[in-house]
């Protein structure tokens, strides 16, 4: 038997019903037998075209929820980016003294953290972050954007506090 627009049609309130789904009610919905439902049911392969559709669908919500994530997680990091350069550029402006290396790794924790960078790999990207800081500072530093009297030790205390 060749499948037609009422078979389809009648397949696709069978899938629509759901949890509820029976070929009583696509009979009913229909106006056929019982018999001729079964019989299209199994011709025309339902429960493995339920199963095919339900994982579709499960793949196509799967790649919609991995879309919405990752645009969630871009538009947090261009936040993020955003906070930062307003960060730089107060503190460029005088707005903004730093008192502590801290203040500075704060804003780039934050920032590594809405990239997903700390807590996947543990210490080393402490030491990444670290490392990463200390050049920031220095270029900072060197770029003048943080004036001498600013600086800082490796304990990330004032050096010139007790001058």
């Amino acid at each position: 038997m060749r499948e037609t627009r009422e078979h389809i049609e009648a397949f696709d309130y069978y899938y629509s019903l759901g949890e509820f789904r029976s070929l009583g009610k696509v009979a009913q919905k229909f106006g056929k037998g019982n018999i001729t439902v079964k019989r299209w049911s199994s011709e025309f392969h339902w429960q493995n075209r339920v199963q095919e559709r339900d994982q579709q669908l499960g793949e196509q919500l799967i790649l919609r929820t991995n879309e919405e994530i990752l645009g969630f997680h871009e538009m947090n990091r261009e936040i993020a980016k955003n906070l930062i350069q307003d960060y730089l550029d107060r503190v460029k402006d005088g707005k903004i003294k730093l008192h502590s290396i801290a203040d500075w790794k704060r804003v780039v924790e934050i920032e590594q953290m809405i990239a997903g960078k700390i807590g996947e790999a543990g210490d080393d990207n402490m030491r990444s972050l670290a490392e990463v800081l200390k050049q920031s500072v220095e270029r900072l530093y060197e770029s003048k954007m943080i004036p001498p009297e600013y600086q800082f030790n490796n304990q990330g205390e004032d050096i010139h506090a007790n001058k």
